[in-house]
């Protein structure tokens, strides 16, 4: 009997182990990276369809996507007057075009490397849709180079657009015909071009009209006609070891079709604007205030306060060329006051077209007054309380919120070989901790501290880089340790971390 029993028993944790062992199994921990991009699988109406009458798209892919800065990177050409209707779902991008299709035109969705998968952000290249409102497809291309003249350095974002119409008023009455936007490296290509001769300009477009129609907006042209064609050509490819990355296995050569011109090269100016003046100014928060002038000028603005001592009373930011300067207000009882009025000296350009020195007495208000300001707080503190009673009839207590200084961390989990981290912050700084800082490497299971350097950002206030040797394929992770950063408003920030993993050499190479 006890030997029954005992068998009983034993065979009862058995059957209890090997339950433990299946529920055990959960999650697996880590894993490789994914490194693959999503591919494309289906559209509707299909790629490259003509006689195309509807205006809503549906692109199918073979795993979950999300669009990344989708304003910046997806391209409609021709350009729209309504921006059309761009939504993710799953697998799915659907599109839905606002204005009416025209006829017999070629349409363009160039998505450049805006679609990535969901979980690792691996970007699909060059990937364009196109069909055709007419019984033909029209397939040139034309490629370059946006450069500033002043520096020659590349210009990204600029717009780079086709005009049929030969006249040169067409660039500042007419819309363009064929569209495209540069990246990061100045390059842009324009797709779905039809044969024929074409102007070429690029437009640093304000007021999204694709129309040169102001003097602040930086242009390039050329002077010659740009005239697409193609013709055949080869190209040298390589197929890498599968265990060593760095080698490669075999170069074969790979016929292909190349759109001629591919190498259009423009140099973006500004044109000179001869008057100055103050455009506007603004108080838009509460602890600060902004000047905007309608060109560069070569000093700041003196100011002179009226009823407050203008003394070591900003921090002052300003842009390289001194038309937009923004001051902070340091003395938080200086920011509670409704109104704030100054004297302003600046230089302007008189009736005669003369540069003179001008005084503008100016009253910088609140948007919002002391009254409201502290009824809208006594309603917010009321809530709270009212919140805290009802959690506590059931027992339960309101977590105290700490407020912190919001910190912007730009530390993509796949990062490219050409990038740095960014830190962004919403106000000034008072004080930077940077033994706060941490970038650690994996070394096989173990975090091991790696050096870098944190600096200022050159052009954009409050935005700072943490340089580093990122090796390709490493995973590295961010640590930042509470009250590292110290605002000017004496808030403290909270404690950051972040793992990221620098791309491969052959992933960084698929992305250019």
């Amino acid at each position: 009997m006890n030997r029954r029993r005992l068998t009983q028993y034993l065979t009862f944790l058995l059957v209890l182990a090997g339950l433990y062992a299946c529920a055990s199994q959960g999650q697996p921990d880590g894993g490789p990276y994914d490194e693959t991009p999503p591919k494309f699988v289906r559209a509707n109406p299909e790629p490259g369809a003509i006689n195309n009458k509807r205006k809503k798209i549906s692109i199918e892919f073979d795993e979950y996507i999300k669009l990344e800065k989708a304003s910046e990177k997806v391209i409609f050409s021709p350009p729209q007057q309504e921006s059309p209707e761009l939504k993710v779902n799953g697998h799915r991008v659907s599109v839905e075009y606002m204005d009416s299709l025209r006829p017999n035109t070629t349409y363009t969705i160039d998505f450049g490397d805006a679609i990535v998968d969901n979980n690792e952000g691996n970007p699909l290249g060059n990937f364009a849709y196109t069909f055709s409102t007419g019984p033909t497809i029209d397939t040139m291309e034309v490629s370059g180079t946006i450069l500033n003249a002043q520096d020659l350095e590349p210009i990204k974002g600029i717009q780079v657009g086709l005009h049929q119409n030969l006249n040169d008023s067409a660039f500042t009455t007419l819309p363009f015909d064929r569209i495209s936007r540069t990246d990061s490296r100045g390059h842009f290509v324009i797709r779905g071009i039809a044969p024929g001769s074409y102007r070429i300009y690029a437009l640093m477009d304000g007021n999204q009209n694709y129309i040169f129609d102001s003097k602040t907006e930086t242009i390039a042209y050329q002077d010659s006609l740009v005239i697409p064609s193609t013709t055949g050509a080869v190209r040298q490819d390589t197929i890498w070891h599968e265990n060593d990355t760095l080698h490669y296995d075999t170069i074969y050569q790979v016929n292909y079709t190349r759109f001629l011109p591919d190498n259009l090269l423009l140099r973006a100016f500004k044109e000179e604007n001869n008057l100055q003046y103050l455009v506007k100014s603004e108080r838009e928060q509460t602890y600060r205030f902004s000047l905007y002038f309608n060109t560069k000028a070569d000093t700041l603005p003196t100011v002179k306060g009226l009823d407050f001592d203008e003394k070591d009373a900003f921090i002052i930011e300003n842009t390289e060329r001194n038309d937009t300067i923004r001051y902070w207000i340091k003395d938080t009882t200086l920011c509670e006051r409704d109104t704030l009025t100054l004297q302003l000296g600046y230089l302007a350009t008189d009736t005669l077209g003369k540069l003179v020195p001008r005084t503008d007495t100016l009253r910088m208000v609140n948007k919002i007054n002391r009254q409201r300001r502290l009824a809208m707080a006594e309603e917010a503190r009321k809530e709270k309380e009212k919140e805290r009673k009802k959690r506590a009839k059931k027992g339960d207590t309101l977590a105290v919120e700490t407020k912190f200084l919001k910190i912007s961390v730009d530390a993509p989990s796949s990062l490219d070989l050409n990038r740095n981290i960014t830190l962004t912050f919403d106000e000034p700084l008072e004080s930077i901790d940077t033994t706060a800082i941490h970038i650690s490497q994996k070394v096989d299971t173990i975090w091991e501290e790696r050096p870098f350097i944190f600096l200022a950002d050159s052009v954009v206030p409050r935005k700072y880089q943490i340089l580093a040797d990122w090796q390709p394929g490493q995973e590295y992770r961010l640590n930042i340790d509470s009250l590292g950063f110290k605002g000017i408003y004496g808030l403290y920030t909270n404690k950051v971390e972040n793992t990221l993993k620098v791309k491969t050499l052959e992933a960084t190479e698929r992305s250019i």
